[in-house]
Formats: structure tokens, sequence, C-alpha cells
């Protein structure tokens, strides 16, 4: 089974009160499963990172390794020991001027 690195970021790591943790997933998980594992884990993430309609919102992005996985292949991608995740909330704030 693999151990999966999960660092988190801003309303993340305030949901979960960690910086990171390492999750252990089922064999051939993909991104989707560990979705479903770390809403398990922390069910108020669940107004964060799901839109009305139970997907994932607009903005929210993964990085796996340091790189963004495109949603399409959020299925078909599968993790490995050792992985590291982040889930990349939407950019927002500043100032024009």
């Amino acid at each position: 089974m693999p151990w999966v690195k999960t660092r988190y970021l801003a309303f993340i790591r305030e949901e979960t009160k960690k910086a990171e943790e390492e999750i252990d997933l089922p064999l051939n998980s993909s991104i989707y499963e560990y979705l479903d594992e770390l809403l398990r884990r922390y069910a108020g993430l669940r107004k964060y990172l799901l839109d009305s309609s139970g997907g994932l919102r607009d903005g929210i992005n993964i990085a796996l390794n340091g790189d963004v996985v495109p949603r399409a292949k959020y299925r078909e991608t599968i993790l490995k020991d050792g992985d590291e995740l982040v889930i990349i909330p939407p950019i927002s704030g500043g100032s024009l001027f």
C-alpha cells in the first residue's frame, strides 16, 4: 500500500490543523481515491473543495511531485509510494493599486 505525502496550504491547512501528513492508500489508488480518503478524514473540506453537484470546484488544482496534473487525468493517475501531493487552492485577493 502506498504512503502518499500530502502538504496542506491555505484553508486546507486551517481545516486539517496540519502542515503535512502521510496518507496510506490502497494499491493502485488514483488521485480520485486520494481525494475520497481526504474527504473521509476531513469532512469539513467538502465546503472548500466540492461544488453543489459534488464535483471538484473550479480553480482547485492538484500537483503531484511538483507538477500540476490536468483534471482529465485524475482518474488514470495512479499514486506510488512516496509521491507528494499538494492541493492548490484558487488564487484570490490582491489589489489593482
